[in-house]
Order: structure tokens, then C-alpha cells, then sequence
């Protein structure tokens, strides 16, 4: 049974997040990367911002905590004449957080600059205790499910960047991300009929993952408008597992072992292009607005089969995908900015399980944001804020003999603090 709910949800760990983990007024105005020179994080936007900037170079450091989340989800089911009454899902003892240190220096017409960051728009660092419980009827008969996950994850990523100035107030750079991610489940799953027919299940299992992608930037200045551009590769990773396991139930019958799947290619994120500009409307008022249109992408997603622990293989298509964002900066004082700004995006996508059953899903995230920047003496600056993002997910499943629908809305509170310092 758990293995239809865990199809639910192949694709939402592999779509990119549509409120990139981004600090400052870039954040802070719809989380653009394209156009307008922070130098907190031009190393980890467009690369052609780094030779455009009109400081020789920054230093600096910001974290992002996740302190608010609160998921309702309901999962519906029909498996060989089980029909599922309902699911409640709930999560503890959460820390999610994001941290971002960068390096950026202008050399005449050139520029260069090193990060680190999260991987693949994920959480630099997550853990999570995470209960689900599950009731359906079998010809009157309750059963419940009780499953209970640890899970702890690290996704740290090394960003470099290089830039130069290519003709009169026009610039271009390359980027190159490589990330790594480390994932540890521990699983305990509790099944029970009645006091004399149950079954007990400990997992532990360990995903590894390294990724790579490259962009390329394009940036022009011209008087109080700046227009940008960035073509993404897409995202390449290499992926494996290992799992170890336990199982016992009521007849006796007791196994344990061991199961490892070995490294393969995949491609969860297509191509995209990123499009923005921005404009100078006022002395005090600037206004930026950007679009990001991201190519499908085709991938094998391989797992341990609930049952037999033994290594599937579902094929994935994530479609097309579209985000919007923008926003604005007000200059209260040349000491004092206030930006504020938001977006929306959407994906599709649809999946063929190793059964060949199919699955189909739709996720759309809103989210806005509201931040000040705080600029001291000596070239220091203090960055602050707080963005909210609201997650709305639905999937059908449906193979020979069974059929689940999942539905999710899902609202996220995180604040922010930064620093940096002029060189």
C-alpha cells in the first residue's frame, strides 16, 4: 500500500522550487535573477551582473530558516477492493534552513566570483520527523498503518562564476554549479489488523547524489533600464542508494538484508531561459519583472520496492514549467531601502511506473516576500525580510487493480539575515 503513496510523490522532490533561495533586494523583489547588481548574491544569479557591478567587490553571508509549516494533505485509494477511508500526515521537530556565503571581485572589464549554496534549489540542510497514519477497509475490517520517518539531509553546492564586458554597457558570463546531496531515512512502519495479525518494518536507507549545471548570462545597462538573460542547461546528476532492512510479523516470519542500487545518469531539470528587466521609474523607485520558461524533462527515477526492497524503475516526465516573479525597491534614505515583491509558477507532470500504470500530477506554488536592506558604515550592509510561499500539489495514480489520488496545500514562513561587506 505504501508504494502507491510513495509513487504520489516521485516528481515533488525533484521540481525545482519556485522561490529561489535568494537574499536581499534581488530576493526581496520577487526573487529575480536576471537584472539589478546585489553584491550579496550576484554569484549566485545571472554571472553577467559581476563585471557590471560598480563596487570593485563584496564579501558576504546570509541564512534563511524555515520556521513555519503547515501541510493538509488527503490521499484517497482503491487497491484490490480496499477502499481508503483516509490519510493524515503530520510533521515535528522540523529545522529546515538555507545558507549562502559568496565572493565577488571586479578586475577591470572582468569579473569572477565564488559561492556556496544549496543544491538544486533545495534546503541546505533539513531535518524531519515526519508521521503518517493510514486507515482503510477490507470488507469491514479496519486496518491501520502507522509509519513514522527521521529524515536528515545535506545539500550543499559550489557555485563559480566569470564575466567580462563584451561591448558599451553590455556584459556576458558563464556560471557552473556542482552540488552534492546527501539523504538518511530511517522508516518505521507499523501495520495491524488486530491484537493477533500485524506486522512491523524497519528501513534505513541512504541516497547520494552529485549534479552539475552551467549558465550562461547576458546583461545590458542602458540609462535606468537593465535587461538580462540566462540559458540554464538543465540539471545532470548522478544518483545511487543503499538500504538496510528489517521485517517481522505475527506468523514468525522474520527477514533482514541488505540492497544497494548503483550510480545512474538522470536529468530532473530541463533547459530554461530566463528573461527580466528593470527599471528606474523614480529617483526612489525601481521596478523589476521576470519570467523563467523551463524545457520538460525525461528521467528514470529508480527506488527500493516497499515490498520486496528490491531495486524499480519509474519513468518520469516533469512538462514544461513557467514562473513569473517581479517586484519593487523604495530608497527611503541613501542608508534605508525597503523592496517587496512576489510570483507564481506552475508544473505538469506525468509518469509511467514500473507496473505501467501512469501517473499524473499538478503543482503550483504563489509566494511573496518583504525585506529591508540596512547599509552602515565602512561598506558594511545587513539585509532582513521574511517570504511566505504557498504549495498547492495534486496526483492521480492508476495501474491494473488500483487507483490513489493525493492532494496537498502546503503554507511555508521563513525569515531571513544577511551581511556583507564592501573590499
Amino acid at each position: 500500500m505504501n508504494s502507491i503513496i510513495k509513487n504520489l510523490f516521485i516528481a515533488v522532490i525533484c521540481v525545482s522550487s519556485f522561490a529561489q533561495d535568494l537574499f536581499a533586494s534581488s530576493y526581496f523583489m520577487g526573487s529575480i535573477e536576471s537584472v539589478y547588481s546585489d553584491r550579496l548574491l550576484n554569484v549566485l544569479r545571472n554571472p553577467a551582473l559581476i563585471p557590471s557591478q560598480k563596487e570593485p567587490g563584496s564579501i558576504g553571508a546570509a541564512v534563511k530558516y524555515q520556521g513555519y509549516t503547515k501541510i493538509d494533505m488527503t490521499t484517497d485509494f482503491d487497491f484490490a477492493s480496499v477502499t481508503g477511508e483516509n490519510s493524515d500526515s503530520s510533521r515535528e521537530k522540523t529545522i529546515e534552513g538555507t545558507a549562502v556565503i559568496s565572493f565577488s571581485k571586479r578586475v577591470g572589464n572582468t569579473g569572477f566570483g565564488i559561492g556556496l549554496a544549496s543544491s538544486q534549489d533545495e534546503q541546505f540542510i533539513l531535518t524531519e520527523d515526519r508521521t503518517e497514519l493510514i486507515y482503510y477497509d477490507p470488507g469491514g475490517n479496519k486496518i491501520s498503518s502507522d509509519k513514522r520517518e527521521k529524515i536528515t539531509a545535506y545539500n550543499p553546492a559550489l557555485l563559480m562564476s566569470f564575466g567580462m564586458k563584451t561591448g558599451e554597457n553590455t556584459f556576458a558570463g558563464l556560471k557552473l554549479s556542482l552540488g552534492t546531496s546527501l539523504t538518511k531515512k530511517e522508516i518505521r512502519e507499523e501495520n495491524e489488523v488486530n491484537s493477533a495479525l500485524f506486522s512491523d518494518k524497519s528501513l534505513n536507507i541512504e541516497f547520494l547524489s552529485y549534479s552539475a549545471e552551467l549558465e550562461l548570462g547576458i546583461f545590458r545597462r542602458e540609462g535606468n533600464s537593465e535587461t538580462g538573460l540566462i540559458i540554464k542547461s538543465g540539471a545532470f546528476s548522478l544518483s545511487g542508494a543503499k538500504l538496510d532492512y528489517e521485517y517481522t510479523d505475527s506468523a514468525s516470519l522474520v527477514s533482514s538484508g541488505s540492497e544497494k542500487i548503483s550510480f545512474f545518469r538522470q536529468m530532473k531539470k530541463g533547459p530554461a531561459v530566463v528573461a527580466g528587466s528593470y527599471i528606474k521609474v523614480l529617483p526612489s523607485l525601481g521596478i523589476a519583472v521576470e519570467g523563467e520558461y523551463r524545457l520538460p524533462a525525461y528521467y528514470d527515477d529508480k527506488s527500493f520496492d516497499d515490498n520486496t526492497y528490491m531495486e524499480k524503475t519509474n519513468r518520469i516526465t516533469i512538462s514544461q514549467s513557467i514562473n513569473i516573479r517581479g517586484g519593487c525597491r523604495i530608497t527611503i534614505n541613501p542608508f534605508i531601502t525597503i523592496s517587496t515583491g512576489g510570483g507564481f509558477g506552475f508544473i505538469d507532470m506525468d509518469g509511467t511506473t514500473e507496473n505501467r500504470g501512469s501517473i499524473l500530477g499538478k503543482i503550483n506554488g504563489f509566494f511573496g516576500m518583504l525585506g529591508a536592506d540596512l547599509y552602515l558604515a565602512k561598506g558594511f550592509a545587513i539585509y532582513t525580510g521574511v517570504n511566505v510561499f504557498k504549495l498547492n500539489i495534486n496526483y492521480d495514480l492508476n495501474e491494473t487493480g488500483m487507483e490513489a489520488a493525493l492532494k496537498q496545500d502546503s503554507i511555508s514562513v521563513s525569515a531571513f539575515l544577511g551581511v556583507s561587506k564592501l573590499l
